[in-house]
């Protein structure tokens, strides 16, 4: 394989993680619990999200 130029990478991921950062927004909509008077309560909100590319990061460069 060939050498990629400088940069490269940097930018694919960062249209990557612009793509991603939308399709959360889309999918994740937060809509609050509400009390018995229809007032929204407040959150507790607990998650961890985790990416793997199969890829190692050494090839990135």
């Amino acid at each position: 394989m060939g050498e990629r130029p400088p940069g490269e990478g940097i930018e694919r991921r960062a249209v990557l993680d612009a793509a991603t950062w939308r399709m959360i927004e889309r999918h994740f909509r937060f809509d609050p619990a509400r009390d018995r008077f229809r007032h929204p309560m407040p959150p507790l909100i607990v998650e961890d999200n985790s990416w793997e590319m199969g890829i190692d990061p050494a090839e990135w460069r």
